[in-house]
């Protein structure tokens, strides 16, 4: 495996789709961007599959993480020493961008298996200093993807020279995971990062189960089955929850301008989610850019989806509200496909699916015509590469309503039914973002649409060093 660092840029090329890369710095902010770190070990770029592995420097961390029985140990010493490597490769890159641990402002822990949490968070626990990042854990989809990786790892640092200050939130209930505490936000400059938050009801300290629970405007839900009165209740208590949080900074869920739903269920039940986020989002002028998907499952037990998010603080700069944002997408009501906070541009997650016949793109002739070529000279056509090409050309729409292009692309989420098929959309991706692809995360999914033919979603965020206009 080959890393190549541009030391101009602070931009890793990207050997293959669960790789490591940071971007930040200079011209590209204050914001240091991974992309998937995976537990390969960076000098001989072989996958760590054991303690025995690991350097005699890693005996401190391993040792905080053990159970105190061999049996018990066994059959997570893969996990444990997975989770050293992912956190070792974070902190060189993070050094090598002058920023350190201490400096995490969010991070993804994507589990093979979510049983193997607390050995995960033993050694978080051993590794993080005392400041940590917003955290969000969940079980990745299994399909796609080498069976012998148990746990991967993205992250989001503040640079060392920035002039952002940082502030950790603690309140009630710390739902990230199991029993490593992490704080429910972390405030960075004008940015507020939360985990992943859950439909807890504050009051039971239960999972909400039933709408009646919560006081709520007058609306007439569309819920009829029981699973979805359980979608509802926990989406109507998942908002709230985070909503409190972010009164901590006397901010709201208005400010919400990056908003990524993690569900337990298929994409064609989504339908209870949206119509809360209709009732607690009804200013479509002022609506965050969005993600969800199906992953394999949720770090806490029973929970049906979670949502982290980042919003704008109220009082930093005078900045009341995001900067620049478009109409409601072409697919839904509830989100907007780009929108612009300080000098950071987020996309929405852009899925193969043509607005006006809601058909999923899965063939040449359905793009456009600088894309229906695109199988030209070969003898089969990819879905994967065709639907890549179609997201990628919605995503310049998109990027060109905030005067920013492709070249400032400093991060990308690609996630994906079937990882193993990533290189067809690396190689489109390298026509749209040039031969130096960005960080970028490759998130193994279950779901991504109501449409079963929809294999990828993908989300963009850039760095306009102009600022806001």
């Amino acid at each position: 495996m080959v890393i190549e660092l541009n030391s101009a840029s602070a931009h890793y090329s990207l050997s293959n789709p669960l790789t490591s890369g940071i971007d930040g710095g200079g011209s590209r902010g204050p914001l240091l961007f991974t992309g998937t770190i995976t537990p390969h070990d960076s000098t001989t770029g072989a996958l760590v599959t054991r303690s025995d592995d690991l350097p005699e420097h890693a005996a401190t961390a391993l040792e905080a993480a053990r159970f105190g029985s061999n049996l018990l140990d066994i059959p997570v010493d893969v996990t444990v020493a997975q989770t050293w490597v992912l956190y070792s490769r974070l902190a060189d890159m993070l050094k090598e961008c002058g920023s350190d641990l201490s400096r995490l402002v969010r991070q993804r822990l994507y589990l093979r298996d979510i049983r193997d949490l607390t050995a995960v968070e033993r050694i978080v626990d051993a590794m993080l200093p005392s400041e940590r990042p917003a955290t969000t854990i969940t079980q990745m989809s299994p399909y796609g993807t080498d069976p012998r990786i148990r746990v991967v790892l993205e992250a989001v640092a503040l640079q060392e020279s920035s002039e952002w200050d940082r502030e950790e939130t603690y309140i009630d209930d710390h739902q990230a995971g199991g029993g490593v505490t992490f704080p429910d936000a972390v405030r960075v400059g004008p940015f507020i990062f939360l985990g992943n938050t859950v439909g807890i009801n504050k009051v039971s300290g239960r999972l909400a189960e039933v709408i009646s629970e919560f006081d709520y405007p007058e609306h007439r839900w569309s819920a009829r089955l029981e699973n979805e009165h359980r979608i509802l209740a926990q989406s109507w208590a998942t908002f709230a929850n985070i909503a409190d949080i972010l009164r901590t900074y006397d901010a709201d869920l208005p400010q919400i301008f990056k908003i990524n739903g993690w569900l337990d269920f298929m994409m064609r039940d989504y339908r209870p989610v949206a119509e809360v986020r209709e009732v607690l989002f009804p200013d479509t002028g002022h609506l965050p850019a969005s993600a969800s998907v199906t992953i394999g499952g949720m770090a806490r037990h029973g929970a049906l989806l979670g949502y982290e998010a980042i919003a704008l603080h109220p009082a930093h700069r005078d900045h009341s509200k995001p900067s620049r944002s478009s109409d409601p997408t072409g697919m839904s009501p509830i989100y907007t496909d780009v929108i612009q906070a300080d000098n950071y541009v987020f996309t929405c997650g852009n899925v193969p699916i043509d607005n006006a016949t809601k058909q999923v793109i899965v063939a040449p002739s359905q793009l456009d015509k600088s894309g229906c070529q695109l199988s030209f000279g070969r003898l089969t056509e990819s879905r994967v590469e065709v639907q890549a090409w179609d997201v990628y050309s919605r995503h310049a729409e998109s990027l060109a309503k905030c005067d920013v292009s492709f070249e400032d692309v400093i991060h990308q989420t690609v996630f994906m039914r079937n990882p193993s098929e990533y290189s067809a959309v690396e190689r489109v991706a390298s026509q749209f973002l040039g031969p130096v692809i960005p960080p970028t995360s490759l998130v193994p999914i279950l779901d991504t649409s109501p449409f079963l033919d929809a294999d990828i979603e993908i989300e963009l965020v850039a760095f306009s060093g102009a600022g806001p206009r």
